[in-house]
């Protein structure tokens, strides 16, 4: 909740505050919870707290303006997840499993900054409003 409050301030506080705000979240760090290998054996832990960090930005952006997202009706929490994982360049865990004879995968994509603003850009991009 705390992460999802901070975000809505950043949101609507304009670029100064911005721009001095460090963030809570770090995009690398939420890219390891959701990029995590199948088989480690945190990784339902991992992709919980993944999911619930995407949930929260979902949530405030569903209500925000300017930023907005319009998911389609029945979209779940797990497609969200889906978009910013695919968008981290990891691997869902039905292509995992699928993947699991190949070679290896490269190393998920170099990310910075807020996971805030990441997942906000992955997500307005993803679900616009029309």
């Amino acid at each position: 909740m705390r992460n999802l409050l901070v975000f809505v301030m950043l949101v609507f506080a304009g670029p100064l505050a911005l721009a001095a705000a460090k963030p809570i979240v770090s995009a690398q760090e939420l890219q390891v919870s959701c990029t995590s290998n199948w088989g480690n054996r945190a990784y339902y832990e991992m992709y919980a707290a993944c999911r619930a960090y995407v949930s929260g930005v979902a949530d405030a952006l569903a209500v925000a303006e300017p930023l907005r997202i319009c998911p389609p009706d029945g979209t779940d929490k797990g497609r969200l997840t889906e978009a910013v994982i695919r968008a981290f360049g990891g691997r869902l865990v039905s292509e995992e499993r699928e993947a699991s004879a190949a070679p290896a995968q490269d190393a998920p994509r170099p990310v910075s900054g807020s996971a805030a603003k990441f997942v906000a850009k992955v997500l307005t991009r993803e679900f616009p409003c029309q």
